[in-house]
């Protein structure tokens, strides 16, 4: 959406805070609170953190339902750099008083980025019951309700923000991508043409119409797209968005060669931009080889649980969405979408074990076979029932769990892990044709993909052969040939019961945010099978090798 961590947290600190300040009813503080919050000012001008911090937990613990010992125990964790804190402690600071509504709305939006959604849902909730909402409390609510993964209230925000300013092009793009995530693509089509008619440089409108529907060579706007191109000067990003959006809509109309241009164009535009170590994340997957064995984990006491998780994990564009559509149509499930909540709980571990002294991520990874996995289980968990929606059975479709299999096992003995694989040829060509937000640095080169999609069925392998049938692959393939077959496999897996309601998975109505955002929208169909093919000669240099690997065995049904 619009509004990202991107903004800047010197932007959260004087925003939140300056406003918390202003409105701050006097309660009738007593002068010794007073002193000590002039004394916390009077540190922190002397840069002396360490004082300021033992000031920071006297007054909250003298103070605790005073909002301004709050507020300074607040400003103490921003000058620290622990943004964590400083959001915890301006949400307590908001409880003690009566917040208006920008308060309210800018609260909501960094508590859901803190992953503190129910706070965040508290303080949208507030929001939007206001009739006297504006179009910024409204957004920034909706952005929040996005963040928390309850995508029905972020749309209606949404829609009251647009009717309130109706041309602000920003608050329309994110209710055209809201429209797009509900799978209501006529909307969608409509807000993102407005977006382009207020603000003809918004690149990434014009991304966000190639690709919510299939373009015909009577409809299109390829002609648009290379006016913009040539016009975008050095915008780089901007061409990168256009020359994705072009590579699509080429495509689209069967002009595969330029489509193919379009598309290296723009991702090596990208990859010239993209600061990372291949070498490095190689590097990591060889090492999570070494060290993460079950034989190792065997000297570690195991968590609890975990049977409500289903993981639905593996290369991006495999089918994985597909798989989570079809599951959350069942009336126990429920899609979280692409939560980053294991990795985060796991750095939360690491970070306890290693005192907060910061480590390498080789290190980090032989370190993570010290955790007590009970508790990574119990405080991943407890991060998931922080957002929307509440069901028996909760599906985490964040492809990079591949990652940590081994530790997912030991953290939640009973969960559910589902692997995707794909035909290694269609997977790299759809992830190289995909423009992907801030993940995937490998993803806009081919040579890249080769060797990162090496290394990561390497990793494969390996969970295969050291967790066996703990693991349930299938294949993007067999889900294609027999739906039916494959629905059952994947729900007998699960302990799930049979319910045919799967199988018209395109007529759930839940969010999608991911790439296949409209392609989950309609049945089953085959045309993605073989893609590869239209690009066979470009794709020449790395065919070999992709054909050559080794996939897993499929154990989802017999063919």
């Amino acid at each position: 959406m619009g509004h990202s961590s991107a903004d800047g947290y010197a932007e959260f600190c004087q925003r939140v805070l300056g406003m918390i300040a202003r409105d701050i009813p006097d309660t009738g503080e007593t002068e010794k609170m007073y002193r000590m919050s002039a004394n916390i000012g009077l540190e922190l001008r002397r840069g002396d953190l360490a004082q300021a911090s033992i000031l920071a937990e006297e007054i909250v613990r003298s103070y605790p339902r005073n909002a301004r010992s709050w507020l300074a125990a607040a400003q103490v964790a921003s000058r620290r750099g622990d943004r964590g804190a400083a959001i915890q402690n301006i949400g307590k600071s908001i409880d003690c008083f009566d917040a208006d509504g920008d308060e309210l709305a800018v609260a909501a939006k960094y508590f859901a980025e803190a992953g503190l959604c129910r706070k965040a849902r508290i303080c949208a909730d507030k929001v939007t019951d206001a009739h006297c909402a504006s179009a910024f409390q409204l957004d920034l609510a909706g952005n929040a309700y996005t963040l928390c993964g309850d995508h029905g209230s972020a749309k209606r925000c949404f829609e009251r923000a647009a009717e309130e300013a109706p041309s602000n092009a920003g608050l329309l793009f994110n209710l055209a991508a809201a429209q797009r995530f509900s799978g209501d693509v006529a909307a969608a089509e409509a807000s993102f043409e407005r977006v382009i008619a207020l603000n003809p440089d918004h690149y990434e409108a014009h991304h966000g119409l190639a690709s919510i529907r299939r373009q015909t060579r009577g409809n299109n706007h390829i002609d648009r797209l290379k006016g913009m191109l040539e016009a975008a000067g050095p915008d780089w990003r901007g061409k990168v968005m256009l020359g994705f959006a072009l590579g699509k809509e080429l495509e689209d109309i069967g002009d595969f060669g330029a489509a193919f241009t379009a598309y290296t164009e723009a991702a090596l535009l990208k990859r010239a931009q993209t600061h990372y170590s291949l070498d490095q994340e190689i590097g990591a997957i060889e090492q999570i080889i070494k060290c993460h064995r079950a034989e190792a984990f065997r000297t570690a006491s195991p968590g609890r649980g975990g049977a409500n998780a289903i993981f639905v994990l593996g290369l991006p564009r495999t089918g994985t969405t597909l798989v989570e559509q079809i599951l959350a149509a069942h009336p126990y499930v429920g899609a979280k979408g692409e939560l980053n909540d294991f990795a985060s709980a796991m750095m939360s571990e690491l970070n306890s074990l290693s005192g907060g002294v910061p480590i390498r991520r080789v290190q980090a990874i032989s370190d993570s076979l010290k955790l007590d996995f009970a508790q990574l289980g119990e405080r991943y968990l407890s991060m998931v029932a922080e957002r929307a929606p509440d069901s028996d059975v909760f599906i985490d479709k964040m492809p990079l769990n591949y990652l940590y299999i081994g530790l997912i096992l030991q953290a939640l003995p009973e969960a559910h892990i589902i692997y995707l694989k794909r035909d290694p040829l269609d997977a790299a060509t759809a992830i190289y044709t995909t423009l992907f937000n801030q993940a995937y640095a490998w993803s806009y080169s081919l040579q890249d993909i080769e060797r990162y999609m090496q290394a990561h069925y390497r990793l494969m392998d390996h969970w295969k052969a050291e967790f066996g049938d703990r693991l349930y692959v299938v294949a993007y393939e067999d889900i294609i040939k027999d739906q039916e077959g494959a629905t059952r496999g994947l729900l007998d897996y699960c302990g799930l019961p049979w319910d045919p309601a799967c199988l018209d998975f395109h007529k759930n109505r839940s969010a999608v945010t991911t790439a296949s955002a409209v392609q989950v929208r309609k049945p089953i169909y085959s045309t993605s099978m073989g893609r590869w093919k239209h690009f066979e000669t470009e794709l020449a240099p790395i065919v070999p090798s992709l054909q050559a690997i080794s996939l897993i065995e499929s154990n989802s049904y017999a063919p």
